[in-house]
């Protein structure tokens, strides 16, 4: 259900919302809405627009939501606002009678990032960034460690229950497999200079213009959504100045 007047929260709220729930979550999930820039779904805690909003559809983290089929118990669902339209046209493959669909997924995965399409709202590196900022942010006031056990992409849990890639549902998940990386070390020709650039480019890029936003991003490498974020969300929790 769409929200029509969400509230905006700040970190201080998130830190209050945390304290008070630490010791009854034990997963954080990471979706994106599948809708368009601008709209806030009541199924998740937290949404994060094109601009780096932050939304709240709750007012405690104790508050059930819908947003991970059989997982919505003791768990926090946070959602990057966009990807309308973003497809994943998975390769036929011959993998045998028996296989899991995870084993399957496993194997197709280095194909995949030349068959991501994220259509004409893409997710934004600005908006990658502050997910992984609120993920440490209520990771160090929950007590939880940012591990695959307890950060979890919507795709990561899809394929663990049977739903997501390879799994040949109808209701197929594949929320943040892969996402655009516009970090200088990721795989990508040129020079050190022009990843910077490039970083630099993706990380002010806004929904003003989302038209340049769809060009930039399927310019950029990707890589696996679920260790984009988990590791950028270790790098601010490792720094002091993160309350």
């Amino acid at each position: 259900m769409l929200l029509t007047n969400p509230r905006v929260v700040t970190e201080d709220d998130i830190i209050d919302m945390a304290r008070e729930a630490a010791g009854s979550i034990d997963t954080i999930y990471l979706h994106w809405t599948a809708g368009h820039y601008g709209q806030i779904f009541d199924d998740y805690h937290f949404s994060i627009d094109g601009d780096g909003t932050i939304y709240a559809a709750c007012r405690s983290l104790l508050e059930k939501k819908c947003h991970t089929w059989r997982r919505n118990s003791r768990s926090i669902g946070i959602a990057l606002c966009g990807a309308y339209g973003a497809r994943v046209t998975l390769p036929t493959c011959e993998i045998g009678a028996g296989v899991s669909a995870l084993s399957r997924a496993e194997q197709v995965m280095p194909h995949i990032p030349h068959i991501v399409e994220y259509g004409p709202e893409p997710p934004l590196p600005l908006q990658t960034e502050v997910m992984a900022r609120l993920v440490a942010i209520l990771c160090r006031h929950l007590n939880l460690p940012i591990e695959p056990a307890t950060v979890q992409t919507h795709c990561e849990a899809a394929i663990r229950d049977g739903y997501g890639p390879c799994s040949d549902d109808p209701e197929l998940r594949w929320d943040l497999w892969f996402l655009p990386n516009a970090d200088p070390s990721a795989a990508a020709s040129g020079t050190p200079e022009e990843a910077k650039a490039r970083e630099w480019q993706a990380l002010s890029v806004t929904v003003a213009d989302a038209e340049e936003a769809a060009r930039l991003v399927a310019e950029l490498p990707i890589t696996r959504g679920g260790d984009l974020v988990r590791g950028k969300a270790r790098w601010y929790r490792a720094h002091t100045w993160l309350n």
